[in-house]
């Protein structure tokens, strides 16, 4: 089998075009990249994903832009003066949408399981993440959510990227519906994410 019969057809579930993904740039073009080089103007400064050295009020109010980190090295490391419980410490809470339905808590490698995002696993906006290291050092973070569409990251790029920094780890530990379970683990094993 090559390559090409790889991306069309994945072995572990059978599914035709499983993994094919669509980029941005494939749907809408020229216009995505127009949009994208007019917001260069309001990109926020790398520092701020580090340290504030405004008032909250302004920084929270500012209009700006995701930042397009190149990868997760490129990402500034905290300096906020925050202190942050042990990782053992935390204590994570299910999504509200997974609260009244069976769910699997499963280790994942963060990179891997962000990597269905490309390019976008590190646009990430500062006031949400310093909003999430904030949680963080309450010692409460919702668990990062599995989509059952791609079996990658639905909800918590910032968590997922937050506690692999904060806590130099590269696993960590994500919800799955139960329903989605297997699939998610035959794709995850696949995409070397568990």
């Amino acid at each position: 089998m090559t390559k090409e019969d790889d991306q069309k057809n994945c072995p572990e579930c059978g599914e035709e075009g499983r993994n094919m993904m669509l980029s941005l740039e494939d749907i809408f073009g020229d216009s995505i990249r127009e949009m994208r080089e007019r917001d260069k103007e309001f990109l926020p400064k790398t520092e701020w994903f580090s340290r504030i050295e405004t008032d909250l009020d302004t920084f929270m109010q500012t209009y700006m832009t995701k930042y397009p980190f190149t990868s997760f090295e490129a990402i500034p490391r905290d300096e906020s003066g925050l202190t942050f419980p042990a990782f053992e410490d935390l204590q994570f809470y299910l999504p509200q949408l997974l609260r009244h339905q069976p769910v699997k808590i499963v280790e994942v490698d963060g990179l891997a399981f962000l990597s269905v995002l490309g390019d976008g696993a590190f646009c990430i906006d500062p006031r949400r993440w310093h909003r999430i290291k904030t949680y963080i050092a309450k010692g409460t973070v919702e668990y990062p959510q599995v989509s059952v569409m791609h079996s990658g990251v639905s909800d918590g790029r910032h968590r997922t990227l937050l506690l692999m920094q904060l806590y130099n780890r590269r696993t960590i530990p994500v919800v799955v519906p139960e329903s989605h379970y297997e699939t998610f683990m035959a794709e995850a094993k696949h995409n070397g994410a568990v």
